[in-house]
Protein backbone atom coordinates (compact mmCIF):
# COMPACT_ATOMS: atom_id res chain seq x y z
CA UNK A 1 0.00 0.00 0.00
CA UNK A 2 1.43 3.81 -0.87
CA UNK A 3 2.35 5.60 1.69
CA UNK A 4 1.30 9.55 1.71
CA UNK A 5 5.29 10.39 2.10
CA UNK A 6 5.41 9.10 -1.15
CA UNK A 7 3.26 11.85 -2.94
CA UNK A 8 4.05 15.65 -2.84
CA UNK A 9 2.26 18.21 -1.12
CA UNK A 10 -0.03 18.46 -4.24
CA UNK A 11 -0.75 14.78 -3.86
CA UNK A 12 1.35 14.34 -7.75
CA UNK A 13 3.92 11.50 -7.52
CA UNK A 14 7.30 12.89 -8.02
CA UNK A 15 8.53 10.75 -10.57
CA UNK A 16 11.23 12.45 -12.68
CA UNK A 17 12.52 11.70 -16.54
CA UNK A 18 15.87 11.01 -15.13
CA UNK A 19 14.42 8.08 -13.03
CA UNK A 20 12.14 6.95 -15.67
CA UNK A 21 15.15 6.80 -18.18
CA UNK A 22 17.41 4.65 -15.50
CA UNK A 23 14.64 2.05 -14.99
CA UNK A 24 13.78 1.65 -18.90
CA UNK A 25 17.41 1.43 -19.59
CA UNK A 26 18.32 -1.23 -17.35
CA UNK A 27 15.13 -3.43 -17.90
CA UNK A 28 16.16 -2.87 -21.51
CA UNK A 29 19.85 -4.14 -21.30
CA UNK A 30 19.39 -5.88 -17.92
CA UNK A 31 22.47 -4.50 -16.06
CA UNK A 32 23.19 -1.74 -13.64
CA UNK A 33 26.77 -0.85 -15.16
CA UNK A 34 25.99 -1.24 -18.37
CA UNK A 35 23.06 0.98 -18.36
CA UNK A 36 24.97 3.55 -16.24
CA UNK A 37 27.66 3.18 -18.96
CA UNK A 38 25.49 3.58 -21.77
CA UNK A 39 24.00 6.95 -20.10
CA UNK A 40 27.65 8.40 -19.24
CA UNK A 41 26.83 8.67 -15.02
CA UNK A 42 28.17 6.64 -11.92
CA UNK A 43 26.71 3.53 -11.27
CA UNK A 44 26.14 5.48 -8.13
CA UNK A 45 24.10 7.79 -9.67
CA UNK A 46 21.90 5.29 -11.42
CA UNK A 47 21.40 2.98 -8.29
CA UNK A 48 20.15 5.89 -6.38
CA UNK A 49 17.54 7.12 -9.30
CA UNK A 50 16.21 3.73 -8.83
CA UNK A 51 16.07 3.67 -4.93
CA UNK A 52 14.02 6.70 -5.50
CA UNK A 53 11.82 5.62 -8.19
CA UNK A 54 11.11 2.40 -6.19
CA UNK A 55 10.03 4.47 -3.24
CA UNK A 56 8.05 6.42 -5.37
CA UNK A 57 6.09 3.80 -6.74
CA UNK A 58 5.83 1.62 -3.05
CA UNK A 59 8.21 -1.39 -3.89
CA UNK A 60 10.92 -2.94 -5.90
CA UNK A 61 11.31 -3.28 -9.43
CA UNK A 62 13.91 -5.31 -9.90
CA UNK A 63 15.13 -8.79 -8.39
CA UNK A 64 18.52 -8.80 -7.61
CA UNK A 65 19.92 -12.01 -7.45
CA UNK A 66 23.92 -11.64 -7.08
CA UNK A 67 25.28 -10.25 -10.55
CA UNK A 68 22.38 -10.69 -12.37
CA UNK A 69 19.10 -8.91 -12.21
CA UNK A 70 15.42 -9.17 -13.14
CA UNK A 71 12.25 -6.96 -13.12
CA UNK A 72 10.49 -7.79 -10.26
CA UNK A 73 6.29 -8.28 -10.58
CA UNK A 74 5.77 -4.65 -10.17
CA UNK A 75 8.39 -3.37 -12.54
CA UNK A 76 7.01 -5.72 -15.35
CA UNK A 77 3.69 -3.98 -14.34
CA UNK A 78 4.99 -0.47 -14.47
CA UNK A 79 7.17 -1.01 -17.07
CA UNK A 80 5.09 -0.39 -20.28
CA UNK A 81 3.73 2.76 -18.53
CA UNK A 82 7.48 4.09 -17.96
CA UNK A 83 7.74 3.63 -21.41
CA UNK A 84 4.37 5.83 -22.21
CA UNK A 85 5.22 8.40 -20.25
CA UNK A 86 8.81 8.98 -21.83
CA UNK A 87 7.60 9.10 -25.37
CA UNK A 88 4.67 11.31 -24.07
CA UNK A 89 7.59 13.51 -22.37
CA UNK A 90 9.87 13.56 -25.95
CA UNK A 91 6.12 14.59 -27.83
CA UNK A 92 6.10 17.58 -25.21
CA UNK A 93 9.09 18.87 -25.57
CA UNK A 94 9.59 18.39 -29.38
CA UNK A 95 6.36 20.06 -29.87
CA UNK A 96 7.26 23.09 -27.04
CA UNK A 97 10.50 23.43 -28.97
CA UNK A 98 8.59 23.44 -32.57
CA UNK A 99 6.31 26.18 -31.42
CA UNK A 100 9.01 28.05 -30.04
CA UNK A 101 10.33 27.91 -33.38
CA UNK A 102 7.15 28.68 -35.19
CA UNK A 103 6.87 25.28 -36.70
CA UNK A 104 4.18 24.33 -34.31
CA UNK A 105 0.96 25.90 -32.98
CA UNK A 106 -2.12 27.57 -33.46
CA UNK A 107 -3.32 30.60 -34.90
CA UNK A 108 -6.62 32.53 -34.61
CA UNK A 109 -7.50 35.05 -37.49
CA UNK A 110 -10.01 37.61 -37.88
CA UNK A 111 -10.93 38.63 -41.33
CA UNK A 112 -13.03 41.61 -42.62
CA UNK A 113 -16.07 39.73 -45.25
CA UNK A 114 -14.18 41.47 -48.07
CA UNK A 115 -11.28 40.36 -47.44
CA UNK A 116 -11.58 36.58 -47.86
CA UNK A 117 -9.51 36.34 -51.20
CA UNK A 118 -6.92 38.31 -52.48
CA UNK A 119 -3.49 39.11 -50.73
CA UNK A 120 -5.07 37.72 -47.98
CA UNK A 121 -5.83 34.26 -49.45
CA UNK A 122 -1.92 34.43 -50.68
CA UNK A 123 -0.72 35.38 -47.21
CA UNK A 124 -2.41 32.18 -45.84
CA UNK A 125 -1.53 30.10 -48.98
CA UNK A 126 2.36 31.22 -48.60
CA UNK A 127 2.03 30.79 -44.64
CA UNK A 128 0.61 27.35 -45.02
CA UNK A 129 3.30 26.31 -47.00
CA UNK A 130 5.98 27.36 -44.61
CA UNK A 131 4.23 26.46 -41.86
CA UNK A 132 2.20 22.98 -42.45
CA UNK A 133 2.06 21.98 -38.87
CA UNK A 134 0.32 24.59 -37.36
CA UNK A 135 -3.39 25.14 -37.05
CA UNK A 136 -5.03 27.90 -38.54
CA UNK A 137 -8.86 29.25 -37.76
CA UNK A 138 -10.21 32.18 -39.84
CA UNK A 139 -13.44 33.69 -38.67
CA UNK A 140 -14.99 36.22 -40.83
CA UNK A 141 -17.13 39.42 -40.15
CA UNK A 142 -17.42 43.46 -39.71
CA UNK A 143 -14.91 45.09 -38.37
CA UNK A 144 -16.46 45.57 -34.92
CA UNK A 145 -16.58 42.36 -34.44
CA UNK A 146 -13.17 41.10 -35.09
CA UNK A 147 -12.10 44.06 -32.99
CA UNK A 148 -13.63 42.85 -30.31
CA UNK A 149 -12.52 38.67 -30.25
CA UNK A 150 -9.10 40.47 -30.29
CA UNK A 151 -9.92 42.37 -27.14
CA UNK A 152 -11.38 39.23 -25.27
CA UNK A 153 -8.24 36.87 -26.57
CA UNK A 154 -10.53 34.92 -28.52
CA UNK A 155 -8.62 35.86 -31.69
CA UNK A 156 -4.26 36.50 -32.10
CA UNK A 157 -4.45 38.64 -34.95
CA UNK A 158 -7.17 40.11 -37.12
CA UNK A 159 -7.72 43.17 -39.90
CA UNK A 160 -9.72 45.75 -39.12
CA UNK A 161 -10.94 49.17 -40.28
CA UNK A 162 -8.47 51.49 -39.11
CA UNK A 163 -10.08 54.96 -39.69
CA UNK A 164 -10.62 55.57 -36.98
CA UNK A 165 -8.16 52.85 -35.18
CA UNK A 166 -10.59 50.71 -32.17
CA UNK A 167 -9.73 50.88 -29.12
CA UNK A 168 -7.52 48.91 -27.28
CA UNK A 169 -5.84 47.55 -30.69
CA UNK A 170 -2.23 47.82 -31.67
CA UNK A 171 -1.66 48.49 -35.73
CA UNK A 172 0.95 45.70 -36.82
CA UNK A 173 0.49 46.45 -40.14
CA UNK A 174 -1.19 49.27 -41.94
CA UNK A 175 -3.00 48.90 -45.78
CA UNK A 176 -4.62 51.24 -47.54
CA UNK A 177 -6.93 49.82 -50.27
CA UNK A 178 -7.85 52.15 -53.31
CA UNK A 179 -11.31 52.69 -54.03
CA UNK A 180 -11.86 51.81 -57.39
CA UNK A 181 -15.37 52.93 -59.16
CA UNK A 182 -15.97 50.15 -61.49
CA UNK A 183 -19.49 49.40 -63.42
CA UNK A 184 -20.16 46.61 -66.46
CA UNK A 185 -18.42 47.18 -69.92
CA UNK A 186 -21.97 47.68 -70.79
CA UNK A 187 -22.74 49.92 -68.92
CA UNK A 188 -23.31 53.91 -70.73
CA UNK A 189 -20.61 55.46 -68.38
CA UNK A 190 -18.09 52.60 -68.85
CA UNK A 191 -18.44 53.46 -72.72
CA UNK A 192 -18.86 56.90 -72.71
CA UNK A 193 -14.92 58.56 -71.63
CA UNK A 194 -13.88 60.12 -68.88
CA UNK A 195 -16.85 61.17 -66.12
CA UNK A 196 -17.17 63.23 -63.01
CA UNK A 197 -17.51 62.43 -59.68
CA UNK A 198 -21.05 63.84 -59.69
CA UNK A 199 -21.98 61.81 -63.03
CA UNK A 200 -21.03 59.05 -61.77
CA UNK A 201 -23.35 58.88 -58.92
CA UNK A 202 -26.25 60.60 -60.92
CA UNK A 203 -25.49 58.16 -63.98
CA UNK A 204 -25.07 54.80 -62.11
CA UNK A 205 -28.61 54.02 -62.28
CA UNK A 206 -28.31 52.88 -59.48
CA UNK A 207 -25.19 54.06 -57.60
CA UNK A 208 -24.59 51.15 -55.07
CA UNK A 209 -23.03 52.93 -52.05
CA UNK A 210 -20.46 50.26 -50.06
CA UNK A 211 -19.57 52.24 -46.64
CA UNK A 212 -16.02 51.75 -46.69
CA UNK A 213 -15.73 54.60 -44.18
CA UNK A 214 -16.94 57.76 -42.73
CA UNK A 215 -14.85 60.09 -45.54
CA UNK A 216 -15.90 57.99 -48.57
CA UNK A 217 -19.38 57.97 -47.45
CA UNK A 218 -19.87 61.84 -46.55
CA UNK A 219 -17.92 62.56 -50.19
CA UNK A 220 -21.10 60.35 -51.93
CA UNK A 221 -23.50 62.30 -49.87
CA UNK A 222 -22.47 65.79 -50.36
CA UNK A 223 -22.30 64.93 -54.04
CA UNK A 224 -25.47 66.31 -55.70
CA UNK A 225 -26.57 63.58 -57.85
CA UNK A 226 -30.16 65.03 -59.15
CA UNK A 227 -32.55 62.35 -59.82
CA UNK A 228 -30.27 59.08 -60.20
CA UNK A 229 -30.71 56.28 -57.53
CA UNK A 230 -28.21 56.02 -54.54
CA UNK A 231 -28.96 52.62 -52.75
CA UNK A 232 -26.98 51.09 -50.10
CA UNK A 233 -25.68 47.38 -50.25
CA UNK A 234 -22.44 45.12 -48.58
CA UNK A 235 -20.02 44.75 -50.96
CA UNK A 236 -20.57 41.11 -52.71
CA UNK A 237 -23.95 42.27 -53.02
CA UNK A 238 -22.84 45.04 -55.12
CA UNK A 239 -20.18 43.49 -56.94
CA UNK A 240 -23.02 40.85 -58.46
CA UNK A 241 -25.32 43.70 -59.58
CA UNK A 242 -22.05 45.22 -61.37
CA UNK A 243 -21.50 41.97 -63.00
CA UNK A 244 -25.44 41.77 -64.27
CA UNK A 245 -24.75 45.22 -66.11
CA UNK A 246 -26.48 47.01 -63.11
CA UNK A 247 -25.00 50.16 -61.61
CA UNK A 248 -21.78 52.00 -60.53
CA UNK A 249 -20.23 51.36 -57.61
CA UNK A 250 -16.55 52.19 -55.80
CA UNK A 251 -14.96 48.87 -54.94
CA UNK A 252 -11.32 47.57 -53.09
CA UNK A 253 -8.64 47.61 -56.01
CA UNK A 254 -7.66 43.72 -54.84
CA UNK A 255 -11.65 42.93 -54.59
CA UNK A 256 -12.03 43.19 -58.30
CA UNK A 257 -9.01 42.58 -60.10
CA UNK A 258 -9.74 39.39 -61.57
CA UNK A 259 -13.17 40.99 -63.06
CA UNK A 260 -10.97 44.02 -64.73
CA UNK A 261 -8.54 41.58 -65.80
CA UNK A 262 -11.54 38.80 -67.05
CA UNK A 263 -13.23 41.62 -68.21
CA UNK A 264 -16.25 41.08 -66.07
CA UNK A 265 -15.77 44.98 -64.59
CA UNK A 266 -14.47 48.15 -66.19
CA UNK A 267 -12.76 50.42 -64.38
CA UNK A 268 -14.62 54.48 -65.25
CA UNK A 269 -12.27 57.22 -66.02
CA UNK A 270 -13.31 59.99 -63.12
CA UNK A 271 -12.21 63.63 -63.89
CA UNK A 272 -12.05 65.03 -61.00
CA UNK A 273 -12.65 62.59 -57.87
CA UNK A 274 -10.14 62.16 -54.91
CA UNK A 275 -8.04 59.06 -54.30
CA UNK A 276 -10.27 57.12 -52.05
CA UNK A 277 -8.70 54.77 -49.69
CA UNK A 278 -9.84 52.29 -47.13
CA UNK A 279 -7.50 52.12 -44.15
CA UNK A 280 -7.12 48.91 -42.46
CA UNK A 281 -4.56 47.27 -40.21
CA UNK A 282 -3.72 44.07 -39.31
CA UNK A 283 -3.98 44.02 -35.62
CA UNK A 284 -3.35 42.37 -32.18
CA UNK A 285 -4.52 43.15 -28.79
CA UNK A 286 -2.90 46.11 -26.96
CA UNK A 287 -2.71 44.57 -23.82
CA UNK A 288 -0.50 41.06 -25.22
CA UNK A 289 3.02 41.80 -24.25
CA UNK A 290 4.29 40.05 -27.09
CA UNK A 291 3.53 37.65 -30.30
CA UNK A 292 4.15 33.99 -30.51
CA UNK A 293 6.75 32.83 -33.36
CA UNK A 294 4.02 31.47 -35.21
CA UNK A 295 2.00 35.35 -35.00
CA UNK A 296 5.08 36.71 -36.37
CA UNK A 297 5.31 34.32 -39.05
CA UNK A 298 2.34 35.22 -40.18
CA UNK A 299 2.82 39.05 -40.07
CA UNK A 300 5.67 38.66 -42.21
CA UNK A 301 3.67 36.32 -45.12
CA UNK A 302 1.18 39.06 -44.74
CA UNK A 303 3.46 41.91 -45.48
CA UNK A 304 4.79 40.71 -48.19
CA UNK A 305 1.26 39.10 -49.89
CA UNK A 306 0.32 42.94 -49.72
CA UNK A 307 3.29 44.69 -50.79
CA UNK A 308 1.50 45.68 -53.38
CA UNK A 309 -0.43 48.47 -51.73
CA UNK A 310 1.23 51.56 -51.22
CA UNK A 311 1.55 53.01 -47.86
CA UNK A 312 1.70 50.15 -45.93
CA UNK A 313 3.39 51.03 -42.84
CA UNK A 314 4.55 48.68 -40.06
CA UNK A 315 3.76 49.59 -36.27
CA UNK A 316 4.90 46.92 -34.13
Amino acid sequence: MLSIDNFDRSGVMAVDRDQLLAFERIARVGSFSRAAAEMGIAQGTISARIRVLEAEVGGELFVRMGRTIALSEMGRAFLPYARRALEVLDEGVAAARATAAGEQGALAIGLLDSLAGGFVARALAAFRDEHPAVGIEVRAGESDEIAELLRDGVLTLGIVGWAPPPAGLIALVELHERLVPVASPAHPLARGGSVSFAEAIAGGNPFVLIRWDATFVEAVRATPHGAGAVIEAPFATARRLLRRRGGVAFLTEDLVADDLLDGYLAELQLTDAPRFERHLALARAARDESLAPVSEAFVAALRQAAGAFGGKRDEG
